[in-house]
């Protein structure tokens, strides 16, 4: 069984993570401690930008210093390398190299609902699935029959 994420997200101070472990579906929270890159004083550092330039990696406690340490070198010559939207380098660095999502697992538990489910439930499955595309759940779905009939028993 692999483990794999299937949603990462910055709350605040925390890393919001849902996902795969050992076939079971997980979701927890984790304190973000992000990094950027300054520029070495020194040509041995293991870090270097695209460009070649050596690096040095400076660790914050929270988004908010981070951002707060960008905004106060925000007018000097001192320049900060890496990303400021902390949840990709999370998600390099806890999980690293290419990941192997298990669609089995995502798609077991999808059918395992929707084989207990009558015509309603069904419904009310499809009006969640496309809720974040029509944002209104006063506005009807549109073709929802040519849905049910798609993705439907």
């Amino acid at each position: 069984m692999t483990n794999f994420y299937t949603s990462v997200f910055l709350n605040r101070n925390d890393i919001l993570v849902r996902g795969y472990r050992n076939g079971k579906r997980v979701q927890y929270r984790n304190t973000c401690k992000p990094y950027l890159f300054k520029k070495s004083r020194h040509n041995n550092s293991k870090y270097r930008t695209l460009q070649g330039k050596c690096v040095d990696k400076v660790e914050f406690e929270s988004p908010s210093k981070a951002r707060e340490e960008i905004q106060k070198y925000k007018n000097s010559l001192i320049p900060f390398y890496g990303m400021t939207q902390f949840e990709y380098p999370y998600i390099n660095d806890n999980y690293p190299g290419q990941i192997k999502y298990d669609v089995e697992d995502i798609c077991t538990a999808i059918d395992n609902k929707i084989d207990s489910w009558d015509t309603i439930s069904l419904q009310q499955f499809a009006y969640e699935c496309f809720y974040d595309y029509y944002m209104d759940r006063s506005q009807p779905i549109e073709h929802i029959d040519e849905l049910m009939e798609e993705f439907g028993p």
